[in-house]
């Protein structure tokens, strides 16, 4: 998780809050715009190269059976 607010202790209230268990990262400088291009949320997958393999503005549905795949078929690469 990258936290673009300008509070990093807000944003890890929300992790906290919503039981989430991933490392969340403050940027130090611009994101590139194929990472972020001012939307949030903005999800981004990248593959283990670092390639982007996904890249999606707004909210989603992580529980999906569509994302699920995406996922089990990048680890398995």
């Amino acid at each position: 998780t990258l936290n673009e607010d300008n509070d990093p202790a807000a944003g890890r209230a929300y992790l906290e809050k919503e039981n989430f268990s991933v490392p969340m990262y403050q940027s130090s400088g611009n994101v590139p715009t194929e990472v972020f291009s001012g939307s949030l949320p903005t999800t981004v997958v990248l593959d283990k190269n670092g390639k982007v393999r996904l890249h999606h503005a707004g909210f989603a549905n992580y529980a999906s059976d569509k994302f699920v795949k995406q996922i089990a078929e990048l680890i398995n690469e």
